[in-house]
């Protein structure tokens, strides 16, 4: 009988530990709710090529795709809070491409789709941010 509790009490404890550890994947994303902060323009300072600026108060990582798959359009960047930077496209190149496609996240994790592939060289119509 008291092998029989002890190995009972063994069980439950190994149960209550399983169940409280929770796993490390529950807390790597984050909810891409970002993309409002991200600006689009012009800059004539920088040959007219397309800029992306960061409007909010922290740092994000962007990742740009072109919406007409194949056009070799895309690339990524991490910006500051009120930072901009240069794609180096033009808009002959952007209207080309279909327009992109933006997804930004915080700094530190990239924008991956629904397979939890990192988006590169393709628009996705969804996508979720992943601690890197």
């Amino acid at each position: 009988m008291k092998s029989n509790l002890i190995f009972l009490h063994v069980l439950l404890l190994g149960a209550v530990a399983a169940c409280s550890v929770k796993p490390a994947a529950s807390q790597q994303y984050v909810y891409p709710s970002y993309n409002y902060c991200v600006q689009q323009f012009y800059d004539q300072s920088m040959y007219g090529w397309l800029a992306i600026r960061n409007n909010c108060s922290q740092a994000l990582s962007i990742t740009f795709a072109a919406r007409s798959g194949g056009t070799g359009v895309w690339g990524s960047m991490d910006l500051g809070a009120g930072r901009q930077s240069s794609t180096g496209r033009s808009a002959a190149e952007i209207n080309n491409a279909g327009g992109l496609e933006i997804y930004a996240c915080p700094k530190g994790y990239v924008a991956v789709d629904a397979q939890d592939n990192v988006i590169m060289t393709r628009a996705v119509s969804g996508f979720r941010c992943k601690q890197q």
